[in-house]
């Protein structure tokens, strides 16, 4: 599950447990984010100014996205991975495809960065996903980031940057 999304649903168990029936954004919430939470809607909306609303999904509500983001699987990755690695949310996504995936879904992934680890290692977002692969791949899966490294004789450049010496 998504960060964003465990710190929602922290942040509305808490108002619970402390039987909060005020609890203004839940009116902006989409539905599938209570069944998520596994929470009724109706008894948080009690006390929001607009509880007919309480449940339904706005156009361009954020946490629609969230919601959507936090049941990843690696299939729901697969040929975007370069492209999600580049953003905050995205590079969170493909690594937790990684940890889920087998060991031969996780080399298809890791491969889809293949010529792209040069750029991944200075992106402050994409170095994340190559430790990862660098941290829970086997070390015979992860010739070509070492290849790709070695072959543009940027090692030295990777190992001075702030992100690249992550990787190294």
């Amino acid at each position: 599950m998504a960060f964003p999304t465990q710190a929602l649903l922290h942040r509305l168990r808490e108002q619970v447990i402390r039987e909060a029936t005020d609890v203004p954004w839940v009116a902006y919430a989409p539905a599938r984010f209570f069944e998520v939470a596994g929470v009724e809607a109706s008894r948080l909306a009690e006390g929001s100014p607009d509880s007919s609303s309480a449940g339904t999904a706005l156009p361009g509500n954020s946490l629609d996205l969230l919601v959507s983001l936090s049941g990843s699987s690696s299939g729901s990755v697969a040929g975007k991975v370069w492209s999600l690695s580049l953003h905050p949310r995205g590079c969170r996504e493909v690594q937790q495809a990684l940890e889920e995936a087998s060991d031969d879904k996780r080399c298809a992934l890791a491969r889809e960065l293949q010529g792209h680890i040069r750029e991944a290692s200075r992106c402050p977002h994409a170095n994340y996903v190559v430790q990862k692969c660098i941290t829970i791949m086997a070390p015979n899966m992860l010739q070509f980031i070492i290849d790709e490294i070695v072959e543009t004789g940027s090692l030295l450049v990777i190992a001075r940057h702030k992100y690249g010496c992550r990787i190294i």
